[in-house]
């Protein structure tokens, strides 16, 4: 797999770039996947890409809204010159907003998901709790649907001896 791009995406997350990059004889300049006006918070934090076995690119962030509704995924089938909005992730649960997300596509079949399917980790919070969630995709980042709470902790914050769970990271061997 070919993963040059994907890192060099990072910093296109939040806004454009005043310079020009050249990755593996690529060049990006003033690739903006969205602009911060979309965001009422104007925040965003956590980028993270994944690329499909056929090359396309797919980036998520989170946007810490208080009245988060999801994450937004985006496609780029041109290796990050441009960006089209693809899905957002929902919560299966009502009273948990999703954060914190890290994509990943599976090289080869893990389970019952086959190669190529898109995960998507994600920490599930509330003012009672965090959890460790794992959605999928079968369809390249268009649908996505719950497969597991990996971890439940205590409710978030830093005090020593605190349980809470934060932040997924998705890989295989």
């Amino acid at each position: 797999m070919f993963f040059a791009p994907v890192l060099s995406l990072l910093p296109f997350v939040a806004s454009s770039l005043a310079t020009i990059y050249t990755t593996a004889n690529l060049t990006y300049a003033n690739a903006t996947i969205v602009p911060a006006q979309l965001n009422s918070t104007g925040r965003r934090s956590y980028p993270r890409t994944t690329q499909l076995l056929n090359g396309v690119l797919l980036a998520t962030w989170d946007g810490f809204s208080p009245n988060s509704t999801g994450l937004p995924i985006y496609e780029s089938k041109d290796s990050g010159r441009t960006w089209n909005s693809l899905s957002t992730v929902q919560s299966v649960r009502s009273d948990l907003q999703i954060h914190h997300p890290a994509l990943y596509t599976l090289p080869e079949a893990i389970g019952s998901y086959p190669a190529g399917t898109v995960l998507l980790g994600v920490n599930a919070v509330n003012r009672n709790s965090t959890n460790i969630q794992i959605y999928a995709s079968l369809t390249s980042g268009k649908t996505w649907e719950y497969a597991t709470t990996v971890a439940v902790g205590g409710t978030g914050n830093t005090t020593n001896g605190a349980t809470p769970v934060w932040e997924p990271f998705l890989y295989s061997k």
